[in-house]
């Protein structure tokens, strides 16, 4: 339920960025999609655990999101250019899932 808060709270923090992106508006979207990774990485962890799985590389997008919140408290503009390696984030994630269930075959 608390995710599906944050979605919803979502589309405030984004506007806030749209307008004029600070040191304020920056940290709370990012912020915001910490909290969502975060709660995502929860889910994953709990359905991988009752399955019996490993979470593998699933932290690193979280990570990411942390490493960009922190960051733009200090320059909001570098802190949403970071964004960008949420790209490289997924490609070290989706081909760790790969390996994983490779190896589980």
């Amino acid at each position: 339920m608390f995710w599906l808060l944050v979605i919803a709270f979502l589309p405030f923090p984004t506007a806030m960025i749209g307008r004029d992106l600070n040191t304020a508006s920056g940290p709370l979207y990012i912020g915001t999609m910490l909290v969502l990774a975060a709660l995502t990485l929860a889910m994953t962890v709990v359905v991988h655990r009752a399955i019996g799985r490993p979470i593998g590389l699933a932290w690193l997008t979280t990570a990411v999101f942390a490493i960009c919140t922190v960051v733009s408290l200090f320059n909001a503009q570098l802190g949403v250019y970071l964004l960008l390696l949420l790209v490289v984030a997924g490609r070290i994630e989706g081909s760790s899932e790969e390996r994983a269930s490779r190896s589980t075959e």
